[in-house]
């Protein structure tokens, strides 16, 4: 009988912010009584007569107690069976990748006369100028132009190669297609272990590795594309606290949505909070606080007193998880407090101020001229014309820029880059975009770039 009565206290525990946020969603009537003076009077009560229909029906309820007990087991066997072949899975795959040399000749066969610095900027989300004005109402011609001023080429009508990060990214630092890079990215199946390889040990990394150049990059919060064995790995230092839940340390975004969801949701909610009470509760912010710090490490370590000074060659890769959400910069880098909400554009607006800075500080304080990408890894929305619309600006000094188009795709960057300036004969691929969902992510459908379309006409 204990087992049951915990299972039900253990559901309405669990349960009861998500049913709140479900009633203020609706239209009246049932709106009216998301309130915390109505539902939680309405929870007391089901748990009240939730225990007295256990009380009088104790003997049957007795017998259901193993079945409950094999329910509790299996709910936590099969999360920890998939965590485990998650893990094989990934050190397996990462194994192989490593011990694979079927492409090292193609990529030490080559003479290298100048070695530039290569900065590979990504801006998560960010989405192209043309759709942040359609969709969006943001007139990004400002930035735009300033890149432009300082020497960059903006592709106009650039499309990332798919709508998803791993897939997208793998197939830029690999410079080629998923389908030509491994047989399990295959339609039907949804197993991502074998992109993060291809992710932190691609080929664009082992062939600049292989001439000399030293490896920069920076922490992201993603396992799957941070390079920790990189030759500089800079990461946000961990705060002497981290092992601390509450105000010292925070939470993590599941625990604090966790926090949301469940009936703490009443004491969040409330005015009446002692000073004592709220000295104790957990900073439900402490996520996004992290986001923000991150985002602001990289751009400051990016200043020219930082990793711009540090002789190279060098390959700066820096992954900034921004325009994307969470959104944590508003339109001067403020941070949201006291319910204050910001936006994609206003995340966006902060983000260029700071891109401008970072770039100008690298362009005029480099000892030789740099290579600098700058690119979305996909769109915002999870539309397929949205979703694969993207920024992309090249800065490619003696040259570079001769060979670029207004819809060249990532997949085709490092291409250009290394032909130009390593002496490389890659070519350039067929600029394809390829859509598909995170339940599915190998079941592609071709994404038409219309803006590519309307140019030609």
């Amino acid at each position: 009988m204990v087992a049951v009565i915990c299972t039900l206290f253990a559901i309405l525990f669990f349960s009861y912010g998500h049913v709140y946020e479900y009633l203020n969603q609706l239209n009246m009537p049932l709106a009216a009584i998301a309130r915390h003076r109505y539902l939680l009077p309405i929870w007391l009560a089901i748990s009240v007569i939730g225990l007295w229909l256990i009380g009088r029906n104790r003997r049957q309820i007795h017998s259901t107690t193993p079945m409950l007990n094999a329910m509790g087991v299996i709910a936590i066997t099969l999360p920890l069976i998939q965590i485990l072949f998650f893990q094989i899975q990934t050190q397996q795959a990462l194994k192989e990748k490593l011990e694979s040399n079927n492409h090292l000749s193609s990529i030490t066969d080559f003479e290298v006369e100048t070695q530039p610095d290569i900065y590979y900027i990504i801006l998560d989300a960010y989405t192209r100028q043309d759709i942040l004005e359609e969709n969006y109402c943001l007139d990004n011609t400002s930035f735009i132009s300033s890149l432009r001023d300082m020497g960059f080429y903006v592709a106009d009508c650039s499309q990332s190669n798919y709508a998803q990060t791993e897939l997208s990214m793998a197939a830029t630092f690999n410079m080629d297609y998923l389908e030509n890079l491994g047989d399990s990215f295959t339609a039907g199946n949804n197993d991502r272990s074998g992109l993060w390889p291809l992710l932190r040990h691609g080929k664009v990394r082992q062939m600049l590795e292989s001439v000399g150049y030293n490896v920069i990059a920076f922490e992201t919060g993603y396992y799957w594309i941070q390079w920790e064995d990189a030759d500089s790995y800079l990461s946000l230092p961990k705060s002497a606290s981290i092992s601390s839940l509450f105000r010292e340390g925070g939470l993590n975004s599941f625990e604090a949505m966790l926090i949301r969801t469940s009936v703490f949701r009443v004491i969040l909610d409330t005015n009446a909070v002692t000073d004592f009470l709220d000295s104790l509760l957990p900073d439900l912010e402490y996520h996004e606080k992290v986001v923000r710090e991150r985002t602001l490490f990289v751009l400051d370590r990016l200043q020219p007193d930082n990793v711009p000074a540090i002789k190279g060659p060098k390959f700066i890769y820096a992954h900034i998880i921004a325009p994307h959400p969470p959104y944590v910069f508003g339109p001067k880098g403020e941070f949201a407090e006291h319910g204050e909400e910001f936006t994609y554009n206003d995340q966006i607006t902060y983000i260029n101020k700071r891109i401008l800075q970072v770039v100008d500080g690298i362009i005029e304080n480099s000892q030789s001229q740099p290579i600098i990408i700058i690119q979305g890894d996909h769109g915002l929305k999870d539309t397929p014309n949205e979703r694969v619309a993207i920024l992309n600006a090249y800065y490619l000094p003696e040259g570079g820029v001769e060979n670029l188009y207004p819809s060249i795709s990532p997949v085709n960057s490092f291409r250009l880059v290394f032909d130009h300036y390593l002496g490389t004969e890659f070519g350039l691929l067929d600029d394809i975009s390829y859509y598909s969902t995170y339940e599915l992510p190998y079941n592609y459908e071709i994404v038409p770039n219309f803006c590519r379309t309307e140019l030609s006409k």
